[in-house]
């Protein structure tokens, strides 16, 4: 999920109470949502929530932040130790000679694709009639950029220094340009793009990339005039922007959680510390390939109190306990089932039980249940405890 919540110039007091003006944003506590949320909360509290006002006749936006996963990254043009130099690419490929039988080639790399997006654009000449000299290469190349992919990339390429190809970005898109083919090895000065963070453009950029978290979907032709909001308003040329990274965990009918706490150690290493037993394969990646990942895999252990109780939540819906967030323990007698031992033995009941009359087939349907057994008298006392009489009747059909 990405949202986008722009604070407007003349809104940009935090409010006092829940009335919101157009644009403001305001943080409460779930249990009492008609109070102003404007200290620190405390250290037990387990999440906050929000509301942003898009302004009369439209319902507040609310959502809820996990704290416990919550990083806030705050970014401004002041906010850098040194302030880059931002500005439009520039790339200068110095054309050679051509000659006979060689091909000169200039690819274009686009930086910053998604999934399935074309990234690569070239152009390419040979040694002809009209391609003679440097220069005539020069202006072939350049020509040929000119009419490449419109719509795809924005760049002019003219001549410069009678046989240099000079690409101008027309906006931060950002490329590595590569002389390839027999222009391999050739000089090729990069000056890349550095897109403006924080002002007006970057913040109206930001706005299209959300757009579709807000339900703005068909933006094409008319979305101003179907979608009351769209476009988002920008109204200032400078901008801090909060950034609030979360993710909220499930508190309810969950199968798991994936948590995991990330540390900086000796220096330059990053120990991942799971903080349940769920196990992973951690994979040192793209220019990290080839690292040292030194890897301790977890291991649950098997049949105490803590995986008996796991075994019941996964079991829960099929006792009938399905609401099971807030109140489950309330409306449901023997939910949560109770766990009083610490060490468990456990039988696992597999099968199917097939249909016996007015059938035109059979579909059996595997079952399981499970029963655990205290490892202890009087449950596991010979002859007289359970775990001595579910051996004894099943004893054919046992695996240990």
């Amino acid at each position: 999920m990405k949202q986008l919540f722009i604070i407007p110039t003349a809104n940009g007091a935090y409010p006092t109470s829940t009335t919101l003006l157009k644009g403001q944003l305001m943080f409460y506590k779930s249990d009492t949502p008609t109070t102003v949320v404007s200290t620190a909360p405390a250290t037990t509290d387990k999440e906050i929530c929000f509301a942003y006002s898009r302004g009369e006749n439209s319902s507040l936006i609310t959502g809820i932040i996990d704290l416990n996963s919550l990083t806030v990254i705050k970014m401004s043009k002041a906010g850098k130790a040194t302030t880059p130099v931002y500005g439009k690419g520039k790339w200068v490929i110095v054309c050679p000679t051509p000659e006979k039988g060689l091909n000169y080639t200039i690819t274009l790399a686009k930086k910053g694709v998604v999934f399935n997006e074309r990234n690569l654009f070239s152009v390419t000449d040979t040694y002809r009639a009209k391609v003679k000299t440097a220069a005539e290469l020069a202006k072939s190349l350049a020509d040929q950029l000119n009419k490449l992919a419109p719509g795809l990339i924005n760049i002019k390429a003219t001549v410069t220094d009678t046989n240099n190809v000079t690409i101008q970005g027309q906006d931060y898109q950002d490329y590595e340009v590569v002389a390839s083919d027999d222009l391999y090895g050739t000089t090729v000065t990069s000056t890349h793009a550095v897109a403006p963070m924080c002002d007006k453009d970057y913040v109206k950029n930001l706005a299209s990339v959300c757009a579709q978290n807000r339900g703005f979907n068909n933006v094409y032709a008319d979305g101003a005039t179907i979608y009351p909001g769209y476009p988002m308003e920008v109204d200032a040329d400078d901008y801090l922007i909060y950034n609030f990274h979360f993710a909220n965990p499930r508190r309810a009918s969950r199968t798991r959680d994936e948590a995991i706490k990330a540390t900086v150690t000796d220096t330059n290493n990053v120990t991942i510390q799971g903080q349940d037993y769920q196990d992973y394969e951690v994979v040192a990646s793209d220019d990290l390939y080839g690292t040292t990942v030194t890897s301790t895999h977890a291991v649950a252990p098997m049949c105490d109190k803590d995986y008996v109780k796991n075994l019941a939540s996964v079991c829960a819906q099929n006792r009938g306990f399905n609401n099971v967030y807030a109140d489950g323990a309330t409306i449901y007698p023997g939910y949560p089932m109770e766990v009083d031992a610490d060490d468990y033995l456990i039988y696992n009941f597999h099968f199917a039980n097939p249909r016996r009359a007015s059938r035109t087939r059979d579909e059996a349907i595997w079952q399981d249940i499970y029963v655990a057994v205290p490892n202890t008298a009087p449950a596991t006392t010979a002859t007289t405890g359970i775990s001595a009489v579910i051996e004894k009747i099943f004893a054919s059909k046992l695996i240990k």
